[in-house]
């Protein structure tokens, strides 16, 4: 009896649907009885069910969206510098409307113009302040809430729940981690600085300042103020203006977590948990770094503002939000096509959902590769323009 109400069910178009719903009417229009008081009966959609579907779906759509926008914003890049540098056969197409072949062509024409340029002598010096992603944790925690379908689970608050040396926010007195410069305002520096270093450098520096200090990139200790973010000397800590990653003295203001959540101390289903996670990440703020460009008297004379202009899109793909996206958006894809497969097997969740569920799996499945795709073009760049 049980089969032959699923393949009833399933076999109901929207108009028997609707046919269904107007025998409960009596003939002023009211509604008199539930019409699927019968044929449902026994079928519910269990609410843990619908909770991780509901997480899932509204992950599936944050992995597809951002897998676009990163390929778009790679497969511009690389378009540009390839053209920049003068190379054959790149893809012309608007980036919106780029495949992963075609941003593996224009990002392989790219490499090869940067490398063409360093075998012939070319030199490229960078200096790269470091860029980050703040993973949506309100979002990740809400969501994790409406996992519990009982109410008992407390997901904790960003505070705890963020991985050791990832929290940040504005520190109103001592910070010992990472201390980074607001946009055009200089911080106050005891450790590496990745940026431009001003004033004591105690290794090499890369521009004299004329005075005997350093006015350029520190490759050792810089005691004075750098541009970018200063990794602060173990056991120091320093009045950051700026924002403060890792631990502050006080109770952070606005604190944000740019790594992962750990788990939450209750125990929630693991495809629940899996679409809450990727709605964090998928949704995350990302600032992409900021790189100068020196090169040498050989380089074509598009060299140097073609890589400021495109680089920054591509490391930050490489170092902040491929290493975010990538893990999660193979486990979002695996948890989506485990969940639908056990909707089919659910005939009251089968009246509360609907859509072509196998093209939503395999589209997840898709995005999940061409994130792939973008990183690994990304890093070939990237390295090829580091090396040099």
């Amino acid at each position: 009896m049980r089969t032959n109400k699923l393949n009833f069910l399933k076999s109901l178009t929207t108009s028997t649907l609707l046919l269904a719903a107007t025998m409960g009417l009596t003939a002023s229009g009211c509604i008199t009885s539930d019409p699927f008081d019968d044929i449902g009966a026994g079928f519910d959609c269990e609410a843990d069910f619908e909770a991780k579907m509901d997480s899932l779906q509204a992950s599936v759509d944050g992995l597809i969206s951002v897998s676009g926008d990163i390929r778009a914003d790679v497969f511009l890049a690389c378009q540009n510098i390839a053209n920049d540098l003068g190379a054959d056969g790149v893809p012309a197409m608007d980036p919106s409307s780029a495949t992963d072949s075609d941003l593996e062509t224009a990002c392989s024409l790219a490499q090869g113009a940067i490398d063409a340029e360093i075998s012939a002598g070319v030199t490229i010096d960078l200096v790269i302040e470091p860029g980050y992603c703040q993973v949506a944790a309100e979002a990740q925690l809400s969501c994790e809430a409406s996992c519990d379908v009982s109410g008992g689970c407390d997901p904790g608050s960003i505070d705890v729940r963020c991985e050791p040396g990832q929290l940040s926010g504005e520190c109103t007195a001592e910070c010992s981690g990472e201390c980074r410069a607001e946009a055009n305002v200089d911080i106050a520096c005891e450790g590496t600085c990745q940026g431009t270093c001003t004033g004591g450098c105690e290794g090499t520096c890369a521009v004299d300042d004329g005075m005997g200090g350093c006015a350029g990139e520190c490759e050792g200790t810089c005691s004075g103020s750098c541009s970018g973010t200063c990794q602060i000397d173990a056991g120091a800590s320093v009045t950051c203006e700026g924002t403060c990653k890792g631990d502050c003295s006080v109770e952070f203001t606005a604190p944000s977590c740019e790594g992962e959540l750990t788990p939450p101390s209750c125990d929630l289903d693991a495809d629940c948990q899996a679409g809450c996670d990727g709605q964090a990440k998928f949704e995350a703020e990302c600032v992409p770094p900021a790189i100068s460009v020196a090169v040498n008297a050989m380089a074509n004379a598009s060299l140097q503002g073609t890589l400021e202009a495109n680089l920054p899109a591509i490391l930050s793909v490489v170092d902040t939000r491929g290493a975010l996206m990538v893990d999660a958006a193979g486990t979002v894809a695996t948890s989506f096509g485990n969940v639908v497969a056990e909707l089919t097997t659910l005939p009251g969740c089968l009246l509360v959902y609907s859509g072509d569920f196998a093209a939503q799996a395999s589209a997840s499945v898709e995005a999940s590769a061409s994130v792939s795709v973008s990183v690994t073009a990304s890093a070939s760049v990237g390295g090829s323009a580091k090396g040099g």
